[in-house]
């Protein structure tokens, strides 16, 4: 049996696109590659985002 990674996302993207064409492109891009999406996603436009330096 083929070994399957899994990988976790937890970061903000910056785009110009609006967050339902983001996640439409980024769905059909790991669908081509044969590879599948399972979890969610939020426009956090609106709320503060800051960012931490790696120490």
């Amino acid at each position: 049996m083929k070994k399957q990674t899994l990988i976790e996302i937890n970061d903000c993207v910056e785009t110009d696109l609006s967050h339902d064409q983001w996640l439409d492109d980024f769905i059909d891009w790991l669908e081509s590659r044969g590879e599948y999406f399972g979890g969610g996603t939020k426009d956090v436009t609106s709320e503060e985002v800051t960012y931490e330096e790696n120490e």
